[in-house]
């Protein structure tokens, strides 16, 4: 699942990695071979790396495309959490309140996101304002949220 926003950057992406492997590549590679054959020549074998990791990072947007599910950002009609949500969360043990965006899997998070594949995301999931939830960490460490505010 995913947002229209993180659709959108996730096409923004494989446009810009398109036009590298189609502008880019060619270009350093042509420059690359001006200074020896391909096998010696470490600037080449370099951009060839380069270039695999970005043919491999284009398969993988690709298929995340192909299969992603747009999910309405609205909120849900009975106010409960699901992706798109801004959560306002209250840490019971310390009293400070966060705002948080739960996004898809494999949207790019900014610094408050938080992904519903993380175990803060996924126990937040499906409830609603008022509710308190229980998350252990993977450090172990159990966190107390309260649900302040859904939007």
């Amino acid at each position: 699942m995913i947002t229209r926003q993180g659709k959108r950057a996730l096409g923004d992406e494989v446009a810009r990695l398109r036009q590298e492997l189609e502008l880019e590549f060619p270009r350093r590679l042509k420059e690359a071979r001006a200074f020896g054959g391909s096998d010696n020549n470490d600037d080449y074998l370099q951009i060839k790396e380069e270039e695999a990791v970005v043919v491999a990072r284009l398969g993988q947007l690709e298929t995340v495309l192909g299969s992603a599910k747009v999910v309405d950002e609205a909120p849900a009609p009975d106010g409960r959490i699901s992706i798109g949500s801004i959560v306002e969360l209250e840490d019971l043990a310390s009293g400070r309140t966060s705002e948080h965006v739960l996004t898809g899997a494999h949207e790019r998070l900014a610094t408050t996101d938080v992904s519903a594949n993380s175990p803060i995301g996924h126990a937040l999931m499906g409830h609603t304002v008022g509710e308190e939830v229980t998350v252990e960490l993977p450090s172990a460490r159990t966190v107390h949220l309260k649900v302040r505010a859904v939007r």
